[in-house]
């Protein structure tokens, strides 16, 4: 029978490993309305998924600003939704008011954003009916001298005119790729390419096959299919290696009309989807440091080269104490940076971490008192203090107390004031703490000559 402490451990690397898999890293967007009318209203589900394309939880609640991109270019927020603790999404709801193939997208700081494109087309107005055009009535009889004068005969009516052969439209096409971002090369995060109908042709009687290139072979399905009787249809593609996918239009069956730029260009780069925080060392006393790394890495943990610079602010959540750097820069072809720290108080230090389009992190580091310096400190000065009684040739009862003064105040102007720059890391030694201190304490208050002389401001050059 297993032991309660096994099955306690095997539990919490269940939840840890699950844990990771739904980590948070992008938001999607969804909508079944690939077309709309003015005027309609367009609901989307705004849902976090993990690196893989899986389903995730909300770690806190995250506000997410949705957006409208109209064919001008021009951006209009169309209002913001939140996504509560531990649910996998809400949903938005908004009437569209403008035509044109609009990009809907969601966005929040700390994901990589999500959208899809819609087709809102022009609120449909019917043309006048012969029946309904107003025509004059005839002329009342003209009466001249009290006599009634005939009616003008009628002209003959116009030869008959040969009605036109109705042509067939031909579908108008375009091709567009959402959401509109840089991808995670890991196979899994796919761009959906989408070809719409435009123009007067809302939807096609069969179905219209589009065959694309693309350079990474991956696109599925193929050909590209607008199903009949559909707005639109779609297709996906995916890369293992960063760097730019080219998509491209062919040909079709039938026939259609090409709007638009027939090549599509898809940036893939390396997937990283985590930031990672530590202290180094993760445990430090009140008169060492310690640096604070951050680190990005993929969704298992692996840390991952970025090709482009990547900004990271740090902030002190708790604590005291200071950072050499709040904002730092991760360069392109590097993984990390650093950032020295110096605590001020004992106690738990938290600092977070935070890089756009990515989930922000903390980390903890324990400052604590340094006893054992403190100790070999004041025995060294003890020590001190008695050698200057035993070596002056007037005894003073006071010279051991004034020694376990002056030799701690000595040893804390060897750390802190550079007076000990030949011991450099040394002095944190605790054999170096007992013998500053017994210098210290054998100085007396000379000491306070050394300090004062450290202290006081340096006149300027000018």
């Amino acid at each position: 029978m297993a032991k309660p402490t096994h099955l306690l451990l095997v539990a919490f690397v269940l939840l840890a490993s699950a844990s990771a898999a739904q980590n948070p890293a992008k938001l999607n967007v969804d909508t079944s309305q690939r077309a709309l009318t003015v005027g309609q209203t367009m609901n989307l589900r705004v849902a976090v998924l993990d690196a893989e394309g899986r389903p995730a939880l909300a770690p806190k609640p995250l506000t997410v600003a949705i957006q409208m991109r109209l064919p001008s270019g021009t951006v209009e927020p169309l209002g913001t939704v939140t996504i509560p603790t531990r649910q996998e999404g809400a949903n938005f709801a908004k009437p569209l008011l403008e035509a044109g193939l609009m990009y809907i997208w969601a966005k929040n700081a700390e994901l990589v954003p999500g959208g899809q494109y819609i087709n809102v087309r022009p609120k449909f107005h019917p043309i006048l009916r012969d029946m309904d055009v107003v025509r004059p009535t005839a002329a009342p009889p003209a009466v001249i001298g009290g006599a009634v004068q005939p009616k003008s005969l009628p002209p003959p009516p116009p030869p008959p005119v040969q009605a036109p052969t109705p042509s067939v439209a031909i579908p108008e096409v375009t091709l567009r790729y959402s959401p509109q971002r840089d991808f995670l090369a890991n196979g899994a995060d796919p761009a959906e390419v989408e070809a719409f109908l435009v123009g007067d042709v809302v939807a096609a009687p069969s179905d219209i096959r589009l065959t694309l290139f693309d350079s990474t072979g991956s696109l599925r399905p193929t050909p590209l299919t607008i199903p009949a009787g559909q707005p639109a249809g779609h297709s996906t593609i995916t890369s293992n290696a960063p760097g730019p996918v080219s998509v491209e239009y062919l040909s079709s069956n039938p026939h259609v009309a090409f709007i638009g730029d027939k090549n599509l260009s898809v940036k893939f780069v390396a997937p990283i989807s985590r930031l990672i925080l530590r202290a180094s060392p993760p445990g430090i006393s009140l008169v060492d440091t310690s640096d604070f790394v951050v680190s990005l890495s993929a969704a298992d943990g692996r840390t991952l080269v970025t090709d482009s610079q990547r900004p990271v602010s740090l902030s002190l959540t708790s604590g005291r104490g200071h950072l050499t750097q709040q904002d730092l820069t991760i360069p392109a072809g590097s993984f990390d940076a650093r950032v020295h720290f110096t605590p001020e108080w004992p106690g738990i230090v938290t600092v977070s971490a935070a890089s756009p389009n990515l989930l922000s992190v903390e980390t903890p580091l324990n400052v604590t008192w340094p006893l054992a310096l403190l100790l070999c400190s004041a025995f060294g000065a003890a020590a001190g203090g008695f050698i200057s009684r035993q070596t002056r040739k007037r005894a003073d009862k006071w010279r051991v107390p004034t020694g376990l003064v002056t030799g701690f105040l000595f040893y804390w102007a060897c750390i802190f004031l550079g007076l000990g720059k030949l011991l450099g890391t040394a002095v944190l030694n605790p054999l170096s703490a007992f013998a500053v201190s017994a210098v210290g304490g054998w100085l007396q208050t000379e000491v306070f000559t050394l300090v004062a002389e450290l202290l006081r401001p340096k006149p300027s050059s000018n």
